[in-house]
């Protein structure tokens, strides 16, 4: 009898548990299977703001199983790490379930779904003040907007850059050393406040910067190597070139290298220097070198920056003072000078490079001397220039400039008559120009939009400017006098040895 007892109990506790389960089981909660298990969710790969994120929880459990029965969901998804996502017929149903479900045995946390966005803006807030004073910020939005632009790269000849700081992540090309280190580093700081300049007004564009070292860890470097770097730079694929170094002395050997920089094609952007020196009476090389581009100095206000050398080779002033700079301590500091003028401007070079990438170094010189806002005294004048750059015409919204720019022309056919007698009009009759746009496309123009410049002419060879909306080429033309014109001429000069 007794071991029919026990089987009686086994049997009696086996009927208990499997009651227990019956009732305690998910399958007698009513608990639906899950519609899907995922590894991951590819479902959701693809959520805009047009779908209904919103409609979803996401549940984090501890491995339990969760009883979802009370919260009347329209599809459930078991995923990776104990996490579900469950979805209702709304996005308000979905956030009045939150607490509920929040209650579930096994749930670590539940909310609502949701979307996330990257926090990268078109542009950063700008370290120097010069991009709000140039108005440069909008242009540099509407570039950036454009994309597929090709990229730009420009020189800095200067003492180096630190590559490691956050501004020159993927900024930087290979460069050149003219010293006996090693490589690009700079153990000064100044070349890397003039690329961080040039790094800090063109975020987030396709411009990249080539160190090149000619500076020591004093500052200072030899003309031969500053000659050297800046032949490099043009001989190496570079379009815009920053010196913002000077020589108190006239070097022909640096005036030589602008002229080569010149040749090539390159833009030699330069500053003027802070000696406070009249550079029509003595020189702060290569700032008073005509072919290069000069930079003066200027504050917030429009001020002129009281040390910056002046003259008449000044094309544009820029921001100098209490400028904002990357230094090689790994900080920001206040720096003035008219070296941290000229990359401004470099900067504006080469957005306007971005903007119409086949213009040419006559090109960009002439847009960069267009979009200028007068300082000082009306028109040029020896200490601003033609002004500080001011691209609010560029914005994209105040007088736009149309995507197609004549960037460079060319005479391909003169005049049928290149000889004129003294008291004659000069003709275009028959001049025709090859002109070069900023998409790539060239054209054959000739009278029609095309005019003639001429002044003060004497017997002899004398230029004639061909302009074409905002680019210029020239070719020469003889005069000669009259027979009648001679004899006036002859009496005259009797009449005075007489």
């Amino acid at each position: 009898m007794k071991p029919l007892l026990i089987l009686k109990k086994a049997a009696c506790a086996a009927a208990a548990a499997i009651l227990c389960f019956a009732v305690f089981s998910p399958a007698v909660y009513g608990l639906r299977s899950y519609d899907q298990v995922a590894q991951d969710y590819p479902e959701f790969s693809a959520l805009t703001d047009d779908n209904p994120v919103g409609n979803m929880l996401i549940v984090k459990t501890d491995g339990t199983l969760p009883d979802f029965r009370t919260l009347h969901p329209s599809e459930t998804v078991q995923g990776p790490d104990n996490v579900y996502v469950v979805t209702f017929s709304d996005a308000e149903t979905a956030a009045d379930s939150i607490p509920l479900a929040a209650s579930l045995r096994g749930v670590e946390f539940a909310e609502q779904n949701g979307i996330v966005r990257a926090q990268g803006e078109a542009l950063t807030e700008y370290k120097t003040w010069g991009m709000k004073y140039m108005k440069a910020e909008a242009f540099a939005k509407q570039l950036h907007d454009r994309g597929d632009l090709a990229s730009v790269t420009v020189a800095v000849v200067d003492s180096g850059v630190k590559a490691s700081e956050p501004i020159f992540r993927d900024r930087l090309v290979e460069g050149k050393t003219f010293l006996g280190s090693p490589c690009t580093q700079d153990d000064y700081g100044h070349g890397t406040a003039v690329a961080g300049i040039v790094a800090d007004c063109t975020q987030n564009l396709p411009v990249q910067i080539m160190p090149i070292k000619i500076l020591n860890a004093d500052g200072s470097g030899t003309l031969l190597n500053a000659s050297n770097g800046v032949k490099y730079a043009a001989d190496n694929g570079v379009g815009i070139i920053n010196l913002s170094f000077v020589s108190d002395s006239c070097s022909l050997i640096l005036h030589d290298a602008v002229d080569y920089a010149v040749e090539n094609g390159c833009l030699p952007i330069i500053s003027a220097g802070n000696s406070g020196r009249n550079m029509a009476n003595s020189g702060s090389c290569p700032a008073d070198y005509a072919p290069g581009f000069t930079v003066s100095g200027c504050d917030e206000n429009g001020g002129f920056y009281p040390k910056s050398c002046f003259g008449p080779t000044v094309d544009v002033c820029a921001p100098a003072m209490k400028v904002s700079c990357t230094t090689i301590y790994g900080e920001t500091r206040a720096l003035t000078g008219t070296s941290f003028a000229a990359p401004h401007v470099t900067a504006v070079a080469a957005m306007f490079k971005l903007y119409m990438p086949d213009a040419d170094r006559a090109a960009l010189e002439k847009m960069i001397k267009l979009n200028t806002r007068d300082l000082g005294d009306p028109g040029f004048d020896a200490k601003f220039g033609n002004g500080v750059p001011d691209l609010s015409a560029l914005d994209g919204s105040q007088h736009p400039l149309p995507d197609r720019h004549a960037v460079s022309i060319q005479v391909v056919q003169l005049p049928k008559k290149t000889s004129f007698r003294y008291n004659q009009a000069i003709s275009a009759d028959g001049l025709q120009v090859r002109v070069k746009y900023s998409d790539g496309s060239e054209e054959i123009r000739s009278e029609q939009g095309v005019q003639l410049i001429y002044s003060d002419l004497k017997r002899g060879e004398n230029e004639v400017r061909v302009v074409f909306e905002n680019c210029e080429t020239s070719y020469t033309v003889q005069i000669y006098y009259t027979v009648w014109q001679w004899f006036i001429v002859l009496f005259l000069l009797g009449w005075l040895w007489y």
